[in-house]
Parts: structure tokens; C-alpha cells; sequence
């Protein structure tokens, strides 16, 4: 037994002897201290650059109000531009224009299964976008539910689903199967109470994308 595990219990045998009882409340506080996802990184002068550029396009994009057809115009072409890129890195063979296409629901001669991503991917998009407007909290579920649409009609057997085996991506190796479901746990509580206290949210994000990928909880 390791010794993060020995501390544990050693509180739990403690705070039994004691207080004869057990204090839920101090055993996890002190679980969470010792267990929680706690992000290390340097805001490098670079970094700190790119955030001030991304908040002055925000900041821009909150102050004038677009018109309503030129905003969806608008929304759409980023949604285009994200769903192509980030499909095109998993081997999706459909174009800019083709996605663009797949979005405003025009049909198009292409490979099945790819379509069906670009489609799933963009109604992903739209379903984050709703969670993030009346959901009060980052959940495990929300997650899987998140993965088990996006591989709708793909690879349903692994839909929604943490992975069971190991993967490799390119030269790095993610952490074991059997970690997968803690490590999960530690991150969806730091999504909700995110350490350090008061970065952009634009750090936030960048923090939450590297760590998803580092524990890569998906076969696909």
C-alpha cells in the first residue's frame, strides 16, 4: 500500500479513535487536498499575449451588436471551421466546403461514416452550447453523454463508454485503463472548482482541453 493510501486511512483510523465517530466533512476535505487534479503551468509571455488577442475579439464581439442573420452567419462558419479540423485529425476525408455544406443540411457524395461525423460533431457543438447556458455543474455524465452522441451510428459499441485497454497516441502512452474512472472523477471536480482561483476562462479552457487529452478517457 502506498503511502498516499496509508495517510488516508490513517486519518479515517484518527479521526474514529478520537472522536468516536467519523467526520465526513474533515476525512473529505482531506481527501480532496490530497487527490484533486491540481493543473502546474507558467503563463508564458506568449500565452499571456494570445489571451489579451482573444479577449479584445471577445470583448469586440460582446459590444456591437450584429445583426441576428449575420451573427448565425457568423456562428456557422466557426462551427464549419471546428468540426473540420477537429475531424480531419482523426482521418475524416470531407472538405471545408463539404462540412459547411453537411451543416446547413445540404447533401453531398461522400463516404457515409464521415458525413455522419461532421453532423454528430456540429450537434455536439449545439448541445455544449445549451449546457452552457442552463447547466449549474460539469458532471461524469454529461461527459459520457457528450461521447456516447458523438459516436452515435459510428462505433456504438464504445459509445459513451470509458476505455477498457490501453492506447497509445503517436509516442505517448495515457494513463491505464483501470485509472481512468478517479482520474475522471478529480477532473470533472476541478472543472467545477477550478485551481488557482480567478485566470481567464480562457485559461481555464486551455487547462481543461490538455488534461482531457492527457487522460484520453476514450478508445476514440
Amino acid at each position: 500500500m502506498n503511502s498516499l493510501y496509508t495517510d488516508f486511512f490513517g486519518k479515517i483510523e484518527r479521526e474514529i479513535d478520537h472522536k468516536n465517530g467519523l467526520d465526513i466533512s474533515v476525512l473529505y476535505q482531506y481527501y480532496i487536498s490530497t487527490h484533486m487534479y491540481t493543473p502546474y503551468f507558467t503563463i508564458t509571455p506568449v500565452i499571456l499575449k494570445n489571451i489579451e488577442e482573444i479577449g479584445r475579439v471577445f470583448g469586440y464581439l460582446k459590444a456591437v451588436q450584429l445583426p441576428a442573420s449575420y451573427r448565425q452567419e457568423y456562428i456557422e462558419k466557426i462551427a464549419a471551421e471546428t468540426v473540420h479540423a477537429s475531424t480531419a485529425i482523426e482521418g475524416n476525408t470531407l472538405t471545408q466546403e463539404q462540412v459547411t455544406k453537411v451543416i446547413r443540411g445540404e447533401k453531398i457524395h461522400a463516404i457515409e461514416k464521415d458525413i455522419r461525423e461532421a453532423k454528430n460533431y456540429y450537434h455536439i457543438l449545439e448541445h455544449i452550447r445549451t449546457i452552457a447556458h442552463h447547466a449549474e455543474k460539469f458532471t461524469q455524465h454529461t461527459i459520457l453523454e457528450l461521447h456516447k452522441n458523438l459516436l452515435s451510428g459510428i462505433d456504438d459499441e464504445i459509445a459513451g463508454k470509458y476505455r477498457l485497454g490501453q492506447v497509445q497516441v503517436g509516442s505517448y502512452l495515457p494513463p491505464e485503463s483501470w485509472q481512468v474512472p478517479h482520474l475522471m472523477a478529480d477532473f470533472v471536480v476541478w472543472l467545477n472548482q477550478p485551481v488557482p482561483q480567478d485566470l481567464s476562462f480562457i485559461v481555464y479552457a486551455g487547462i481543461a482541453h490538455y488534461q482531457l487529452v492527457a487522460i484520453h478517457p476514450f478508445r476514440d
